[in-house]
């Protein structure tokens, strides 16, 4: 190719073959990411693989990423509750939702009284029903009821319950135990027969007559008057006459009174009539000589203060009751409210109560807050010490005697076990003490580590022998004498010198013929290192040894040009793994698909069936001219058959197909990577149109053997395939899509 524009130009071609190719700038790196196959010139714009998800919907997605192996490496957002607390807690989720419920604990029972519709986790606490009434202020409260009983409701109204009562009260739901029988009698308080204990005015059950009598007032003492009743019973029981014996004899009897109201009568009645006196009764009208004056005091023989003689306490007001306790007012335990000692007084003891303290005592009661403790406190106590401690009461070992020295410690003789100073100190004076150093003196008692030993030698800069760590000369100084110092040097060497001054001329060693493979222009000193070659292998094109090459130093340059057939395809019959020229027309072909003969298999006469392997002119060849020239330009088209211009004997596709169909298939691509591959072999399909696989990927040689074969998912859009066990040269991949085979070149390293 003669044009400088053209990508393969070759500026030491005068003849234009028409080989020449366009630049097409891209990407040329097969391992980035937007390699581009076609492109033959880099433009500096590839892109590097940034693994990771490139799926803005996923969890794990990653602006930055741009290659995800088609979603392999996403991750699916799952949302559910994530709260590993929460009653719904779903393990699988990785996203939040917000339906976290949180864990109630209750009862779940809706048969039992404590039923909790928001528990979500029974915690076995449920209780059974329980029916009753529950309120507390109710006559009938049931404690142990949970649940209000319809059919027994809560009862508020107390009464007598029975029918059969007096006061029977039927609005009454709770029986108060104050029921009361019916009571015949005279119910009129204004009667004579008054009966203040009947409630029902008749004369019985069957006679319900009034039975009330109205008053008659008189005297009703049937003793009184001059005819005397002599069925009156006197003191004895027996009839007595006028007077009786009784005392209360009336004077003024009616027999037809019923009344007396008490004032009617007149008696003579006997007893003490002294208004002052505990027995005065204010009926008696004749003093008889039995008052009695009034004692007071507790009258109750179970008091505390009970007093035997007394008959007035205004009913209990003067008795005081018996409290059994401690009255010594002394004790610890004394009780003031007590009046009855019972023994229990336990005297006070006074001292220390804290059994942490030296003079714990275990029989003290009272340590008023522990002021009467006194507590370790730990050491000297011998007064003659140096750390004698005037407020220990416990010596703990510590005492350390007087020591007399210099304390002082940046002293020189400073004397670290002393702990009074003496005033003995001596100050520190560092310098030199070795007396036999250079720098001794005489004054210092601390060596500061700066004594110089006499060190003889050339102390002048100047001269070739200078000793810069010598302090004393000792007139061995040498002048400088510069030249070369090395005899070794292939020239310039001065014996005298004693500096080198850079002027030796070092021996290179080498190989000093103009002529040979290995002439070393700097060598001044040939070491028999010579070597002398070109072609040695007689079947190259270039072979340039004679007679030569048996010479000792004669080696083969890689320089040899062996021409051959180095394309590895199912229609080559002669392909030459050792040929390095390439050369369509050495090579030998057969399109029968019986391997030249070598195999069984029927020939393959047209391609209409995609018998023929899918190979890309691009992929095989950078000189389409002189492939088509050798091949024949009828093996090199379409190979799609329904395209329109499809040819059914082309081996070779050329990317010429043209047509609907073929605008629909050009959609799909098909890339492989890396290339080569050693391990892991990807195989990235990208159409924006639903395409359909075959359920297997096949792997062949050169020879068209299935080497490998391995079952794939229809849907897949990015297939893995391991490819370390597959020996290192060139292999076909075969994948149907559409019902269309397509044939990919790999490499395996």
């Amino acid at each position: 190719c003669t044009d400088p524009t053209a990508f393969n130009y070759d500026s030491s071609a005068n003849t234009d073959d028409g080989s020449c190719e366009e630049v097409i700038y891209g990407c040329t790196n097969p391992y980035y990411l937007n390699y581009d196959s076609a492109a033959n010139t880099d433009d500096g714009t590839c892109i590097a693989f940034v693994y990771g998800c490139t799926d803005s919907a996923a969890l794990n997605y990653d602006p930055d990423a741009n290659f995800d192996f088609g979603g392999l490496l996403c991750i699916e957002v799952i949302e559910g509750c994530t709260d590993s607390s929460a009653f719904n807690f779903d393990s699988s989720a990785n996203t939040d939702d917000g339906s976290c419920i949180p864990v109630v604990f209750g009862c779940m029972d809706s048969e039992s009284f404590n039923y909790n519709p928001d528990a979500n986790i029974d915690n076995g606490t449920c209780e059974d029903i329980v029916f009753g009434c529950t309120d507390i202020l109710s006559f009938n409260y049931n404690a142990d009821a949970n649940t209000n009983d319809p059919d027994n409701p809560c009862c508020y109204v107390s009464g007598c319950t029975d029918s059969t009562a007096f006061n029977f009260d039927n609005t009454a739901c709770f029986d108060d135990g104050s029921c009361e029988p019916f009571i015949y009698g005279c119910t009129d308080p204004t009667a004579f027969n008054y009966n203040s204990e009947a409630n029902t005015n008749q004369v019985s059950f069957e006679d319900d007559s009034d039975p009330c009598i109205e008053y008659a007032f008189g005297c009703t003492d049937d003793t009184a008057g001059p005819n005397p009743d002599i069925n009156f019973n006197g003191s004895d029981g027996l009839p007595c006459t006028f007077p009786c014996d009784n005392g209360y004899s009336a004077t003024n009897y009616d027999p037809l009174a019923n009344e007396s109201l008490g004032i009617l009568c007149n008696y003579d009645i006997l007893g003490c009539t002294d208004p002052t006196m505990f027995n005065y009764n204010s009926s008696a009208t004749d003093d008889d000589g039995s008052c009695v004056p009034f004692i007071f005091g507790c009258t109750d023989p179970s008091a505390f203060n009970y007093d035997e003689n007394a008959n007035t306490d205004f009913s209990g007001l003067l008795c005081e009751p018996i409290i059994f306790g401690c009255i010594d007012p002394f004790s610890i335990n004394y009780d003031p409210d007590a009046n009855t000692d019972d023994g229990s007084c336990v005297p006070m003891v006074f001292g220390c109560m804290d059994p942490t303290a030296v003079n714990y005592d275990p029989t003290a009661n009272i340590g008023f807050g522990g002021i009467f403790c006194t507590y370790e406190i730990f050491g000297c106590i011998d007064p003659l010490a140096f750390n004698y401690d005037s407020e220990a009461n416990t010596d703990d070992g510590s005492c350390v005697p007087f020591i007399y020295g210099c304390t002082d410690s940046s002293a020189f003789n400073y004397d670290s076990e002393a702990n009074i100073d003496d005033d003995s100190c001596i100050p520190v004076i560092e310098g030199c003490t070795d007396p036999t150093a250079m720098n001794y003196n005489s004054t210092a008692n601390t060596d500061d580590g700066s004594c110089v030993p006499f060190i003889y030698g050339c102390t002048d800069p100047e001269a070739f022998n200078y000793d810069p760590t010598a302090n004393t000369d000792n007139d061995s100084c040498i002048d400088v004498i510069y030249g070369c110092t090395d005899p070794t040097a292939f020239s310039g060497y001065n014996p005298d010198a004693n500096i080198d001054d850079g002027s030796c001329i070092d021996a290179i060693n080498g190989c000093t013929y103009i002529t040979a493979l290995n002439y070393n222009p700097d060598a001044n000193t040939d070491d028999g290192s010579c070597l002398y070659g070109g072609c040695t292998d007689p079947q190259a094109d270039n072979y340039d040894c004679i007679e030569d090459c048996e010479l000792e130093g004669w080696v083969d340059d890689g320089s040899c040009i062996i021409s051959g057939c180095i394309y590895n395809y199912w229609f080559v019959c002669n392909y030459n793994e050792d040929a390095n020229t390439p050369d369509w027309g050495l090579c030998e072909f057969d399109f029968s698909g019986n391997n030249c003969g070598n195999n069984d298999a029927a020939s393959m006469i047209i391609n209409n069936n995609y018998n023929y392997p899918l190979l890309q002119l691009s992929e095989i060849t950078d000189d389409p001219l002189d492939l088509r020239f050798y091949l024949g330009d009828d093996r090199i088209g379409c190979m799609y058959n329904k395209a329109n211009n499809f040819n059914p004997i082309a081996v070779i596709d050329d990317g010429s197909c043209v047509g609907q169909a073929n605008d629909y298939l050009n959609t799909i691509s098909v890339e492989i990577y890396p290339q080569p591959a050693t391990d892991i072999l990807y195989v990235s399909i990208n159409s924006k149109y639903n395409y359909s696989l075959s359920e297997f990927i096949e792997i062949k040689n050169s020879l068209g053997e299935t080497i490998a074969s391995e079952n794939i998912a229809r849907n897949t859009n990015l297939i893995e395939l391991n490819v370390q066990d597959l020996s290192p040269g060139i292999y076909y991949l075969l994948l149907e899509i559409n019902n269309r085979l397509i044939t990919k070149q790999l490499i395996v390293k």
